[in-house]
């Protein structure tokens, strides 16, 4: 894998010298070349890793919720269910209460009933009502 990284861009077509010291030079593995391949790769992850963060940057939520604010929570009990197409993805809207030490909030029903569940942050969006 390191000496795929060693190859210089090719053109063709190539002499049976210039053949040979490009095959050459992928057997030495010198500590700059390592050091070259260390850093395209560096560039590359860091490259891949900006792109994913402005392909993704709608799509990234903060899950620091404050009370009284509308969430809608996700129903996991369809997930395992053949027909869950048809059925609703979430419920609520519901209003959060508190977050928790663990991250969890405590959410009430609208019409202030408090749920003795514990909901897990990444089970919520928040509600944005139709106008």
């Amino acid at each position: 894998m390191e000496a795929i990284f060693l190859i210089a861009p090719i053109l063709m077509p190539l002499s049976i010298v210039d053949l040979l010291a490009v095959h050459a030079r992928i057997l030495q593995k010198h500590d700059e070349d390592l050091a070259k391949i260390h850093e395209r790769v560096l560039t590359a992850r860091y490259a891949s890793t900006r792109d994913f963060e402005r392909k993704n940057a709608n799509k990234v939520y903060s899950y620091d919720f404050k009370p009284g604010e509308l969430v809608l929570v996700l129903n996991k009990r369809i997930e395992p269910e053949i027909g869950r197409k048809c059925k609703p993805h979430y419920f609520g809207p519901m209003a959060v209460v508190r977050r928790l030490r663990n991250g969890t909030y405590i959410l009430a029903e609208v019409n202030g009933t408090i749920s003795r569940l514990k909901f897990a942050a990444f089970c919520l969006i928040l509600y944005c009502p139709h106008s």
